[in-house]
């Protein structure tokens, strides 16, 4: 399943991603109910997430870890407070977008074409119209490659199993190689084997050099350990880092 060795990422020869530290100061966010009232949903939240380690978000539902992953991917800006810094520099929103993917749970994919011509569709879509369908071709070669995919590159979308669509979802955002991955709930409705191969594909992308978080829900003690920092949030507050 990998994780013994670091996966080079090779996407067409894009620039190298370099080391990436993500840390944020005193995060809060707060939401306006119906009644009017105002609802805080994170409350001076901080902490940091390095290049070459997954982390890990944990904790109860409702205790904020969509809305802090939302946060820091820079998708909820409007009613928050504090600071985001990369590398100890405060973010510029539309340059940390081009940085940053954001997968959340289910993700539409379309289900009457094979797996590698989602990724030549989604590398034409994403990629500049410059860069050659050569190596257009080779990044979702790569990809496929890299995920594991190869014995269902051309089979139906609709016909993959649960956890070769997470995988193949994972692909699609590594197209623009982004240094920032932020991941909700990537393991939720796989049987163990197939989220500890999602789990390992995850920590294979960290130790290229990206930083990859992940909200995680009720891992398995085996799953758990594959993670190299955690948070728990409770309530909207940091209770361990």
């Amino acid at each position: 399943m990998g994780t013994d060795t670091a996966i080079s990422i090779d996407v067409g020869g894009q620039k190298d991603i370099g080391t990436t530290c993500l840390s944020f100061q005193q995060i809060s966010y707060q939401v306006r109910g119906t009644n009017g009232k105002t609802k805080q949903l994170l409350h001076d939240i901080s902490g940091s997430f390095q290049s070459g380690r997954l982390a890990g978000i944990m904790g109860p539902s409702g205790a904020g870890k969509s809305t802090l992953l939302n946060v820091l991917s820079g998708f909820k800006t409007s009613k928050m407070s504090g600071k985001l810094l990369v590398n100890g520099q405060p973010i510029k929103p539309q340059k940390y977008r081009r940085e940053v993917t954001y997968t959340s749970q289910d993700v539409s994919m379309l289900e009457n074409i094979t797996v590698l011509e989602s990724l030549d569709f989604a590398t034409e879509l994403k990629l500049p119209k410059e860069v050659s369908l050569m190596v257009k071709s080779k990044i979702s070669n790569d990809i496929v490659k890299l995920l594991g995919l190869q014995k269902c590159a051309h089979n139906l979308v609709g016909t993959i199993s649960g956890g070769e669509k997470k995988r193949l979802s994972i692909g699609l955002e590594l197209i623009s190689n982004p240094k920032i991955l932020f991941f909700d709930e990537p393991t939720s409705g796989l049987d163990i084997i197939a989220a500890m191969q999602v789990i390992a594909h995850l920590k294979d992308l960290a130790l290229s050099g990206r930083c990859v978080v992940c909200v995680i829900h009720q891992p398995s003690s085996s799953i758990l350990q594959m993670f190299d920092d955690l948070m728990i949030l409770s309530e909207g507050k940091c209770v361990y880092k």
